[in-house]
């Protein structure tokens, strides 16, 4: 499945839709009069793996499709897991949030994270980097962030603070 998982995280757009059931509906969100007159929002649900994801945030269905697929890909990277091997991380190697090869960047990150049952000393440690930068990584992304909070909750173990 990693193998899987990163062509997929490394597909461009049109391929992947390709491989997702599409919907179109009608959704509330921005659009004023118009939104209750065309079905923008999309709905992408990925064959493979269940996962789903709505995009309503624009008034044109083809800027919702662009957002939807980016959801899939950062859902992708949060919820598909495999042993991962250590990987080093130079500041200067940090995708930015919005870079198209930072969903991949971000699930071979949470691939080390739970191999090391969500202890950031560790993961920090098997990356090469402080504890302290590994948080801060952490925190510049809301669902980076929440996920390992979360999974440290099941755990049993005290949430981040950032």
């Amino acid at each position: 499945m990693l193998d899987d998982r990163n062509r997929l995280l490394l597909m461009e757009p049109e391929q992947l839709i390709r491989l997702c059931e599409f919907s179109a509906q009608r959704r509330s969100g921005k659009g004023g009069q118009k939104i209750n007159k065309t079905a923008s929002a999309v709905r992408l649900t990925h064959g493979g793996s269940g996962i789903s994801v709505i995009a309503s945030e624009s008034r044109y269905q083809a800027e919702n499709r662009s957002i939807a697929i980016k959801k899939m890909k950062r859902q992708i990277a949060l919820q598909i897991r495999n042993p991962a091997e250590a990987m080093a991380i130079q500041d200067d190697e940090l995708p930015s949030l919005k870079n198209p090869v930072y969903p991949l960047w971000m699930a071979r990150l949470l691939d080390v994270v739970e191999e090391k049952s969500y202890s950031t000393a560790d993961s920090a440690a098997a990356i090469g980097i402080s504890t302290g930068r590994l948080v801060k990584i952490l925190a510049r992304d809301p669902d980076l962030w929440g996920k390992v909070n979360s999974e440290r909750r099941k755990r049993g173990m005290s949430v981040l603070s950032s």
